[in-house]
C-alpha cells in the first residue's frame, strides 16, 4: 500500500485536476447550475422553513365623515417546509490499484474517478431538476420478458427515456399507483446489460413478471427520495406543495399552459409563449415587469421555436455570406438556455430568484 494516510490523500485529490480523460457520452448540466443557494431559516438537520405571504390585508373600505373605519385584519402568511433528501455515488478499486506501492499511481487512479463521478453526480442532480422527487428515470411503454422498451411523458420520444438509463446500474421498476416495488417472485433489482436508444429498448438481467406499461424506473431503493424540481414546483394541480394545499392557497399555484388541451389546441407559436409571459404578470404582480424571466427547453422546442422565423429569413445576394440557419439565444429579451435534459414537450419559463438550493453540506468527498 502506499505510504500516506487517508487525509493526506483527501487533500491531494481534491487538488489534482485530471485533464487527459476524454468523455465520449454527453454529460453537461446546465439548469442545476442556474439555480442559487437558497435562503431560510433551517429548523434542525433535516430541513428549512419558508414563510410565505399567500393573501393580503382585507382589512380595507371607504367610508363618509363621522363613519367607522374598516374592520382591522392582517395579511395572511404561511409556513412552508423543505425536507433535505442524501444522495451519494460509490466507486470501487481494483485490488491492483490499491496495492501499489506508488504514490502517484494511487492518486491518479483516485483523483480521476472524483472528477468523473463528481461530474456524473451534477448530471444526476440536473435530470431530477426536471422531477417531481419521484426520482423517476424513465417511463415503461412495453414490456417482453426482459426486454423493456421506454418512453417519457407527453410527446418525447423513446430515445429520450431510455437515453437516462446507466448500464450495470441497479434499479428498481415502480407501481406508480402504490409506489410499491415492482417485484414478482424476484428480488426487485434489475440491471440492464444492454439499450438502444433508437428504439428504447432496453435490456435487463432480470425484469419482475408484474412490471407493466406505465411503471417507473428508479434508482434502487430511491423512489420517492430524489430532489424537488419544476415539474413539481411549475404546477397548477391542488395537491400539497411543501407541506401546505394549493387548493386552499391558489397562489402557490404556478401558470402552466397545456398547449395539447381543447382549449388552446395549438403548436408553439410567439403568441402562446407571450400568453405565459403574461399570465404571469398576473399572478406575480411584477408591475408589468418581466426582464428577469429565463426560458429553458430541450433542442426539441428549440427547433419548433426556429421553424416560426425560417420564412423569415432573407438572403442578400451572391456577395452575402449564406447562413439560412438562426440562433435562438432569447424570446422577448428573455434568456433561453438549451438543456438536453429538459423534457422534450414542455417549455419553462421561470425566475431564478425565486428558487433556491438548499444544502446541508457541499456535495464531496466523505470521509
Amino acid at each position: 500500500m502506499a505510504d500516506f494516510n487517508v487525509a493526506e490523500a483527501e487533500v491531494l485529490m481534491l487538488e489534482i485536476v485530471d485533464p487527459d480523460v476524454k468523455k465520449q457520452f454527453e454529460e453537461s448540466a446546465k439548469a442545476i447550475k442556474l439555480v442559487p443557494q437558497g435562503k431560510a431559516k433551517f429548523t434542525n438537520s433535516r430541513g428549512v422553513r419558508l414563510v410565505s405571504q399567500v393573501e393580503p390585508n382585507p382589512g380595507m373600505a371607504w367610508f363618509g365623515e363621522g363613519e367607522q373605519y374598516a374592520t382591522a385584519n392582517t395579511s395572511k402568511k404561511i409556513a412552508m417546509r423543505v425536507f433535505f433528501t442524501r444522495y451519494a455515488i460509490a466507486r470501487s478499486l481494483t485490488g491492483d490499484a490499491i496495492d501499489t506501492t506508488s504514490r502517484e499511481s494511487l492518486l491518479n487512479a483516485l483523483s480521476s474517478g472524483i472528477r468523473e463521478d463528481t461530474d456524473t453526480a451534477m448530471k444526476e442532480f440536473n435530470r431530477q431538476f426536471y422531477g417531481t422527487g419521484t426520482g423517476a428515470i424513465a417511463t415503461v411503454t412495453s414490456v417482453s420478458g426482459t426486454s423493456v422498451t421506454f418512453g417519457s411523458s407527453g410527446s418525447n420520444t423513446t430515445s429520450y427515456g431510455a437515453r437516462k438509463i446507466l448500464l450495470r446500474g441497479e434499479y428498481n421498476f415502480i407501481n406508480p399507483s402504490t409506489g410499491a416495488i415492482r417485484v414478482g417472485s424476484g428480488t426487485g433489482v434489475s440491471v440492464p446489460s444492454s439499450r438502444t436508444l433508437s428504439t428504447g429498448v432496453v435490456v435487463f438481467d432480470a425484469v419482475a413478471s408484474d412490471v407493466a406499461a406505465g411503471d417507473l424506473l428508479v434508482w434502487k431503493n430511491s423512489y420517492n427520495r430524489s430532489i424537488h424540481g419544476l415539474d413539481y414546483h411549475v404546477n397548477n394541480d391542488t395537491g400539497s406543495y411543501q407541506g401546505q394545499s394549493r387548493a386552499d392557497y391558489e397562489a402557490l399555484r404556478a401558470v402552466v399552459i397545456d398547449a395539447a388541451v381543447s382549449s388552446v389546441n395549438q403548436p408553439l407559436s410567439v403568441a402562446l409563449l407571450d400568453r405565459a409571459e403574461l399570465e404571469s404578470v398576473y399572478r406575480t404582480g411584477s408591475e408589468g415587469s418581466v426582464d428577469d424571466l429565463t426560458i429553458i427547453s430541450s433542442p426539441t422546442q428549440v427547433a419548433a421555436y426556429k421553424l416560426l422565423g425560417y420564412n423569415l429569413v432573407r438572403y442578400d445576394g451572391p456577395n452575402a455570406k449564406f447562413d439560412a440557419g438562426l440562433n435562438v439565444t432569447s424570446h422577448n429579451g428573455h434568456p433561453w438556455v438549451v438543456d438536453v435534459d429538459c423534457p422534450n414537450d414542455a417549455i419553462y419559463i421561470i425566475r431564478k430568484n425565486t428558487f433556491g438550493k438548499f444544502e446541508v453540506k457541499p456535495f464531496g468527498i466523505m470521509k
